[in-house]
């Protein structure tokens, strides 16, 4: 984990194969390029809807490939807030540019600290 400034927090979750930032109570969730590699080619992306509601541990997203398949539980409650639309339109654009504009999934967090102490 590391801090770019004090309303900022970077970290990886899921053996490095998810990237989040975390501002405020808002959490944004990636693949990490480690994550895209194991993948292989991607065939399948499960991503949620804006505005629905999770639970710790849900599963929030899946993304499948020809060498694998990863399953990220979101490691806090709270509502979608927002969907990279240009990745669940072109999924393949997610191996162009996995650490910025590849970014999957945004959370508004009712206790952002569950994911901190996920690190």
């Amino acid at each position: 984990m590391s801090e770019g400034d004090e309303d900022k927090i970077v970290g990886e979750l899921l053996e490095g194969r998810v990237w989040v930032v975390i501002e405020g109570s808002v959490a944004t969730f990636g693949l990490t390029e480690s994550g895209v590699e194991e993948l292989g080619v991607l065939e399948g992306l499960h991503l949620p809807e804006e505005g629905e509601i999770y639970d710790k541990d849900d599963s929030l997203f899946v993304v499948e490939g020809t060498m694998s398949a990863i399953e990220f539980l979101i490691p806090c409650s709270g509502v979608i807030s927002e969907i990279n639309e240009l990745i669940a339109d072109e999924p393949d654009a997610l191996s162009d540019d996995p650490g910025d504009e590849g970014w999957l999934v945004r959370v508004e967090c009712n206790n952002p600290q569950e994911i901190i102490d996920e690190f």
